[in-house]
């Protein structure tokens, strides 16, 4: 499971369903997935994670909004306007 999903704060079904679509994530677009983690597991900004990963950061961006959905719609969560809008506001 995910590293970052603390044990106390979901139960095992949340954890394994989070790492299941992960790895689905992963297998469709590995950068995708690795810029994902950076921002949600490491609390990386958008230019630690363009940094990190050697890209633009309209890819960061992309890949972000990209990985964001994919989350949400794999986990059954509905994203507001505001999730929906471009990540150059982002942290």
């Amino acid at each position: 499971a995910l590293a970052c999903v603390q044990a106390d704060a979901r139960d095992s079904a949340d954890v394994l369903a989070i790492d299941e679509a992960r790895a689905e994530l992963e297998e469709m677009d590995e950068r995708a997935a690795r810029g994902l983690e950076c921002k949600v597991c490491a609390g990386m900004t958008i230019a630690e994670i363009t940094e990190a990963l050697d890209v633009s950061r309209p890819t960061v961006n992309r890949d972000w909004r990209f990985g964001r959905a994919f989350l949400a719609q794999k986990l059954g969560l509905e994203l507001g306007e505001d999730e929906l809008a471009d990540a150059e506001g982002e942290r």
